[in-house]
């Protein structure tokens, strides 16, 4: 549990991976621990039904964790889910210490364990025991499947559904319940930095760790995470609302980084929003838009249409950036 919480806090891609081993080495001697412990608790008899409410964790958690991640993550941030996942550990933990005792070895057996030597071939006799054999067959087939769905899910909800973070200038301006002023905007800039400097991080470290940064990719890239608001878009608002822009918005502006921006023409019905400004002026701010990306050297691609050609654009250029031609579209 502390190792995961940590996963929370982790500055790079190394540093990710580094703290995920640990993880790991928690889990694997938790493990043989547990089943050692649980047969020391429990007769014959009962143990089986303790071992399998014990196995029953990770199915369980793993069912919670896609139930309630993706929210998690869409609300506050990726690093959220980890602090969330650790605290049921942290009182686990405290329970055991607290009501737990070690017990005796072999307390629960009929026979005195210390009583028997050893077997002199402890492999030979498990191996001559068919249950045994039927035990390794059906847990390497449930494995195998286990884990290749549980690789393929992702793949395959970025490919058709993608990560989304959510929109922090509207949620922001959702909780404040008030007419935003000046400095709400870099408020809003700092949210930026927090929930997409952290993402964009990851997988920058990872893009460049496997040899797929955007400039030398020849292989499918990272997993495609989609944003809704960005820097640039707070600079525009701001210069058009008050006529100037903080410099730490700037800097921001400056500092995070996007593979592509897809810029949407106002070539639809105005949909009504309470958030949503200038419903008459929207070709003039798409002019302002498109002539801002031009300055700043920021790649592009104009959506427009119906509805079905947009989102036809929209994906194609997901999928030439998922496959690494970045190159195609310049």
């Amino acid at each position: 549990s502390l190792m995961t919480a940590a996963t929370g806090i982790a500055w790079n891609f190394f540093s990710f991976l580094l703290i995920r081993l640990g993880v790991g080495i928690g889990e694997a001697s938790c493990a043989p621990a547990a089943n050692s412990m649980i047969g020391d608790l429990y007769p014959s008899k009962q143990r089986a039904r303790a071992l399998g409410i014990f196995m029953l964790g990770l199915p369980l958690g793993s069912l919670l964790c896609f139930s309630l991640v993706g929210q998690l993550a869409q609300t506050y941030g990726w690093r959220t889910p980890f602090f969330f996942a650790s605290v049921p550990g942290f009182v686990v933990a405290l329970l055991m210490l607290l009501t737990c005792r070690e017990p005796a070895r072999g307390s629960q057996e009929a026979y005195a364990v210390d009583a028997e030597a050893p077997p002199e071939r402890p492999y030979r006799s498990l191996l001559v025991i068919p249950t045994f054999w039927w035990i390794i067959l059906s847990g390497a087939s449930v494995n195998f499947a286990a884990y290749a769905l549980s690789t393929f899910l992702p793949a395959l909800m970025v490919r058709y559904h993608g990560g989304y973070v959510s929109e922090v200038a509207r949620e922001y301006l959702d909780a404040i319940d008030r007419p935003y002023v000046e400095n709400d905007l870099l408020e809003i800039a700092r949210s930026l930095r927090s929930l997409h400097g952290g993402m964009g991080g990851l997988l920058e470290e990872a893009s460049a760790a496997s040899g797929t940064s955007e400039h030398r990719s020849s292989k499918p890239s990272s997993r495609p995470v989609f944003f809704d608001t960005d820097p640039v878009n707070l600079v525009i608002w701001s210069r058009e609302k008050y006529g100037r822009v903080h410099p730490e918005i700037e800097h921001l502006a400056q500092e995070l980084r996007y593979t592509w921006r897809l810029l949407c023409r106002p070539d639809i019905p105005w949909e009504p929003d309470p958030q949503r400004e200038n419903p008459h002026d929207r070709d003039r701010l798409f002019t302002v838009w498109e002539r801002e990306l031009k300055a700043r050297a920021l790649p592009y691609t104009i959506i427009e249409g119906a509805h079905e050609q947009r989102l036809r654009t929209a994906a194609h250029i997901v999928d030439v950036l998922i496959d690494g031609r970045r190159a195609d579209l310049l």
